[in-house]
This record gives C-alpha cells, sequence and structure tokens, in this order.
C-alpha cells in the first residue's frame, strides 16, 4: 500500500473557486468527510488524458473543481485502470498566500505499487 497526493490543476477557471469556498465552509473546517471522485474526459479538447476532480457537496450533487496535473494524469489512468486505488479524499482546501486562488490537495491510497510495464 502506498499514499501520495497532488495539487488539483486547473482551480481557478469556472465557477470552481466558489465551489472551492463552499467547500472550505462547510466541510473542512466541520471536519465532515468529501466525497470525491475521478472521471475521464476522453473527450477533453486540450489534453485526452484529461481526469476530472469532482466533489460531492450534497448527496449525489457533483461539482467539478479541476483536473489531475497533466504531468501525473497518464500514470494516474493507470492506477484508476488497474482497480488498485483504493480510497481518495480531499485532504485540504486553502490558499498558499494571500491574493492566491484557493488551491486543493488529494490525499489518495493504491493497494501496491504499479509494475513500470502496467
Amino acid at each position: 500500500m502506498f499514499v501520495d497526493s497532488f495539487f488539483v490543476a486547473g482551480v481557478s477557471f469556472g465557477e470552481r473557486q466558489e465551489v472551492l469556498r463552499e467547500v472550505s465552509l462547510h466541510y473542512i473546517r466541520s471536519g465532515e468527510k468529501m466525497n470525491i471522485v475521478f472521471r475521464k474526459e476522453p473527450e477533453n479538447e486540450y489534453d485526452g488524458n484529461a481526469i476530472a476532480v469532482a466533489v460531492e457537496l450534497e448527496q449525489d450533487d457533483w461539482y467539478d473543481i479541476g483536473y489531475v496535473p497533466k504531468a501525473l494524469n497518464v500514470d494516474f489512468l493507470k492506477i484508476i485502470d488497474s482497480g488498485k486505488l483504493v480510497k481518495a479524499k480531499l485532504a485540504s482546501v486553502g490558499r498558499p498566500n494571500a491574493g492566491a486562488p484557493l488551491g486543493a490537495k488529494v490525499l489518495y491510497e493504491v493497494d501496491e505499487e504499479l509494475d513500470e510495464d502496467e
């Protein structure tokens, strides 16, 4: 089992800042578990390997907050497709410095390390 994390990319586009503000105010501070999902977007016009990250604000009410960073998405697709992703959660939401947009960090567990060939 190994654990890793990444910062969600593209958090400043569309209404994602408002969603992250809502997440920060109502869920992260309250300590409630935040459900997230990864959604492959093979038809994405900018990157055919894109993986969207979405949070569940209310039951069955999902909102995109950004993407798995492009530098990681091919390897992350392997993890998703292998079925070895055990769990993932939104670890934190915050600003890296004053005036910066809100960012989000995802923490995930994989049940075993992937072989380089996978």
